[in-house]
C-alpha cells in the first residue's frame, strides 16, 4: 500500500467535497446493501449469516473512510463525530429505557411492584458499556444495545483515525493498531467495543486508499475478480467450519484471512454499486441507503422490543423469512416517515 504525504491532502479534500456536493448514488447503494445484510443477518438464520458476515460491517467502515477528511481542526472533527454518532446512540438508549420503564409500570400496575430503578441502571449501563450481550456489573444487569454498538465503535475509530490521518506512515500504523485491537480482544471486552474500533481504523484507511486511487471510478478488474474469489473462499470456510467472523464480538476464523476477505468483498460491492447506479429504481435504493442512521436506530429498537424468534415456531426457514420481511418492511416505513417529517419541518421553516 502506498504511503501518502501531507502535501497531498489539499487536493484530496477538494475531491471529497466535490463528491459530496454532487451526491453520488453508488455509495448510498453500498450502504443499502450493507444495512439490509445486517438486518437479515440478525434474523438468526445461520446460513444467511455465513453469507453476509464476511463483509457487512467492514464495508460500512470502508465507505465511511472513502469520504473521510481532516479538513476541520481536531476539536471540530470530534464534535462532529459526537453529534453524528453518540447523540443518536444516547437518544435511542434513552428511548429504550423509557419504553421499558413504561412497559414495566403497565405490566405490574395490578401488583404495584415495579423494577424501575434496575431498568434505569441497566440502560444507563448499556449506554456506558455498549455491549451486544447482557452482562452483570456490581450485581446489576446491564442490557444489550444490540446493533447500536456500531455507533460508539465508529466514533472511537473516527477519533483515532483522525489523530493519525496526517502521519507519514499512516497505512502501516493503521495495520499495527488493528493488530493491537485483536490482541486486546483476546483478553478483554472494552466499553464501546474500543478493541473493535481499533480494527475499524484499518478499514477506514482502506476506504481512503480506494478513493485516492480512484479504484471504483476506474475499475481494477484483477482486484474485482480477486475480491469475488475471496468472498467465495470466505463463504466456503464459514460453511465448512459452521461459524463465521463476528466483528462485534471480535470472533474470527483467522483474523488476517477474514480482513482480506472483507476488503476484497467490499471492493467488489463498491464496483457493483457503481455499475448499477444508473439503473431504474436505483434512486429509491439510494434514498434508503442515505438514511442508514434511521434504519439502524429502528432496527435496534425493533430487535429490543420484539421477540422475533417466536416466528421460528413456524419453522426455521419459514419463521426466519417472515421475521426478515417484517424487519425490512418496517425499516422502509421508518425511512418514509422520517423523510415525510423532515419535508414538513423544512416546508414550515421556508414559510
Amino acid at each position: 500500500m502506498r504511503v501518502f504525504h501531507h502535501t497531498e491532502h489539499g487536493s484530496f479534500h477538494k475531491e471529497v467535497l466535490l463528491l459530496i456536493k454532487e451526491r453520488m448514488n453508488w455509495p448510498d447503494i453500498v450502504k443499502s446493501i450493507s444495512i439490509v445484510c445486517i438486518i437479515v443477518g440478525h434474523t438468526g438464520i445461520a446460513e444467511i449469516q455465513f453469507l453476509v458476515h464476511p463483509f457487512h460491517v467492514p464495508v460500512f467502515f470502508m465507505i465511511y473512510g472513502y469520504f473521510f477528511s481532516n479538513k476541520a481542526d481536531m476539536f471540530k472533527s470530534i464534535k462532529n463525530y459526537f453529534s453524528r454518532m453518540i447523540i443518536p446512540y444516547a437518544a435511542t438508549c434513552a428511548f429504550l429505557m423509557l419504553f421499558n420503564v413504561i412497559k414495566n409500570i403497565i405490566l405490574n400496575a395490578a401488583e404495584g411492584e415495579y423494577d424501575i430503578l434496575n431498568i434505569c441502571i441497566g440502560w444507563i449501563g448499556a449506554f456506558l458499556f455498549g455491549r451486544t450481550y447482557q452482562s452483570t456489573v456490581l450485581g446489576y444487569e446491564i442490557f444489550s444495545v444490540g446493533a447500536l454498538w456500531f455507533l460508539p465503535c465508529l466514533f472511537i475509530a473516527s477519533v483515532v483515525f483522525r489523530l493519525i490521518f496526517s502521519l507519514k506512515y499512516r497505512d502501516i500504523i493503521s495495520i499495527v493498531i488493528a493488530v493491537g485491537g485483536v490482541i486486546i480482544s483476546r483478553y478483554v471486552t472494552l466499553p464501546w467495543h474500543i478493541e473493535v474500533a481499533l480494527v475499524a481504523v484499518m478499514f477506514l484507511d482502506i476506504g481512503v486508499a480506494i478513493r485516492r486511487y480512484k479504484l471504483v471510478e476506474n475499475k481494477s478488474y484483477p482486484l474485482l475478480i480477486t475480491g469475488l474469489l475471496l468472498y467465495a473462499a470466505g463463504v466456503v470456510v464459514n460453511f465448512v467450519l459452521k461459524t463465521c467472523v463476528d466483528y462485534a464480538s471480535s470472533s474470527y476464523n483467522l483474523f488476517v484471512f477474514d480482513w482480506i476477505v472483507a476488503m476484497g468483498t467490499s471492493y467488489a460491492i463498491f464496483c457493483f454499486a457503481k455499475s448499477i447506479e444508473k439503473l431504474p429504481l436505483m434512486n429509491l435504493v439510494s434514498a434508503y441507503g442515505s438514511c442508514t442512521m434511521t434504519v439502524l436506530v429502528f432496527h435496534s429498537i425493533e430487535s429490543s422490543i420484539i421477540n422475533w424468534r417466536v416466528f421460528f415456531k413456524l419453522g426455521y426457514l419459514v419463521g426466519g423469512s417472515i421475521a426478515m420481511f417484517l424487519k425490512l418492511f418496517g425499516s422502509i416505513l421508518a425511512v418514509l416517515l422520517v423523510k415525510k417529517v423532515s419535508a414538513v419541518v423544512a416546508s414550515k421553516k421556508n414559510n
